[in-house]
């Protein structure tokens, strides 16, 4: 769940601070709300919502408020591929280690809600898992988002209860990731030569090379 303090401290953070007695800027306020959604999207709470309102004081003044519903918190139950002919689905889920489908202990690591950095780390492990294979050209594209709400009735009537003790409410929310992936073909290592070499022969160099001539074009390797 997200506090006042770590609000506060992101918003002076990206220096979105509004000081008393200036004019109103919309621009700045919208870009609080957006700054509070990205916020509680890495929290999980997909299904959160930010407004605000501004109540009229004396003198020509106005005060902000911002109104944050959290919602749900959303966990990965599918994780899918389109475009993928190399590897199977499950094994590119095998090679993504920060972003997980849920499962019984997720409550502990925490891997099956979607946070971008993490994503961004296992789309690193992705690249490197083809251009093992010599697909230099891999390209992974953002995944699309589908979450489907499977709250009980049960669970809604002990929601209303909750909901008039001030407390969250507690929903199913399952979120499911479909990832393109354009793979590009596979390349493998040609000749090795170089250009302006002075001091050392060009036998060092191809010795100490990585990619032997024939096998698959590691750009991993080669970087």
């Amino acid at each position: 769940k997200l506090t006042k303090s770590s609000i506060t401290d992101k918003i002076e953070e990206e220096h979105l601070s509004i000081p008393e007695d200036t004019p109103l800027d919309y621009a700045r306020i919208n870009a609080i709300r957006k700054l509070v959604k990205e916020m509680l999207d890495e929290k999980g709470l997909r299904y959160g919502t930010v407004d605000y309102q501004l109540e009229q004081l004396q003198g020509g003044s106005a005060r902000i408020v911002f109104n944050i519903s959290e919602g749900g918190k959303v966990r990965i139950y599918d994780i899918e591929f389109d475009g993928n002919t190399v590897f199977e689905d499950g094994k590119l889920r095998r090679t993504m280690k920060k972003i997980r489908q849920h499962w019984m202990f997720s409550w502990a690591t925490q891997h099956d809600v979607f946070k971008q950095e993490l994503f961004d780390e296992d789309v690193e492990k992705l690249r490197a898992r083809y251009w093992k294979k010599g697909y230099k050209d891999i390209f992974v594209q953002e995944p699309v988002m589908e979450i489907t709400d499977h709250t009980t009735e049960k669970m809604r009537r002990k929601n209303v209860k909750r909901a008039k003790k001030g407390k969250a409410p507690k929903e199913d929310l399952r979120l499911k990731l479909t990832i393109p992936i354009y793979e590009g073909r596979a390349y493998k290592m040609g000749e090795f030569g170089l250009v302006d070499n002075k001091v050392l022969r060009e036998s060092f160099y191809a010795d100490t090379f990585p990619i032997k001539p024939g096998e698959p074009y590691d750009l991993g390797q080669i970087n």
